[in-house]
């Protein structure tokens, strides 16, 4: 038999099912997710880098400046006159050049060193070159070498002795240039040398240096036995030296006080020899 419920409850009943609700913990609220952000594009787009190289540019040196002297020079030409050694009389060198004329009288053999070797005279700048003739023996003294304070570019010697002509040559010189201040600087002057035969040409007995040495070794050692010098010459170890058409042949020596010093020798290609003690 069923059990029938009151009116009353099952509305009760009814009402409290529809409005129950089932209290519990709040749910936890997760926080808001902002989107992240995202790198915004660049505008600006990278610059290549690839390396140009520079251009070069060549920068100008500037020379050094010239350390130039402040020396004055002429031009000058040089003669020599070729002779017989030993030959004796009264000598005399006429020049022309240029317009101008000049002369030098020698007389063989030399006065004893002091004297004056030469007189010369004329328009013509010229002189002789003594330098120690006069210590040369007699017997091998030749004419002494000439020097013209100009260039002419042509040039007429005439030689005499005692008034008898020996010769007479003209020459066209060929000239070096000369820069007695320096590479580069002023002023620029010529010289040059002329060689002159006065009679018969010597005949040629120097040609080399070993010949120049041969000759200056005998010069010496015939000087010795004379009594020229009482000095000790090595005579065995000479310096030879070409000197225009000469040889200059140095010997060493020591003095009996044992003081070194040297003898220089100028050698002829003739074979003759000039004695140039050194001091």
């Amino acid at each position: 038999m069923s059990t029938l419920l009151p009116l009353s409850l099952l509305f009760l009943l009814a009402c409290s099912s529809s409005s129950a609700q089932v209290i519990g913990p709040e749910p936890l609220e997760e926080p808001a997710t902002e989107p992240s952000a995202l790198p915004e594009p660049s505008t600006s787009a990278a610059a290549p880098t690839a390396s140009v190289a520079a251009p070069t540019a060549s920068v100008a040196v500037p020379e050094p400046a010239k350390a130039c002297t402040k020396m004055g020079c002429l031009g000058l030409l040089d003669l020599r006159i070729e002779s017989a050694p030993g030959k004796r009389g009264r000598y005399v060198v006429e020049v022309e050049a240029d317009g101008m004329r000049g002369s030098c009288t020698m007389t063989l053999p030399y006065p004893k060193c002091g004297a004056p070797l030469s007189t010369c005279e004329g328009t013509l700048p010229v002189m002789a070159r003594e330098g120690d003739a006069c210590k040369v023996p007699a017997a091998e003294q030749t004419l002494l070498p000439m020097i013209l304070g100009v260039a002419p570019e042509r040039v007429t010697v005439r030689v005499t002795l005692d008034g008898k002509k020996l010769g007479e040559q003209t020459a066209t010189p060929v000239y070096e240039s000369v820069r007695p201040n320096g590479p580069g600087c002023d002023p620029v002057c010529k010289k040059a040398t002329v060689t002159v035969v006065a009679g018969d040409k010597p005949p040629v007995r120097v040609s080399s240096d070993a010949d120049a040495a041969k000759v200056a070794s005998k010069c010496v050692k015939e000087r010795k036995l004379r009594g020229v010098w009482k000095s000790e010459l090595l005579v065995d170890k000479p310096r030879v030296l070409k000197v225009d058409e000469d040889w200059s042949v140095f010997f060493s020596e020591k003095t009996p006080k044992g003081k070194p010093q040297g003898i220089t020798i100028l050698v002829t290609p003739a074979g003759g020899c000039r004695i140039q003690p050194m001091d």
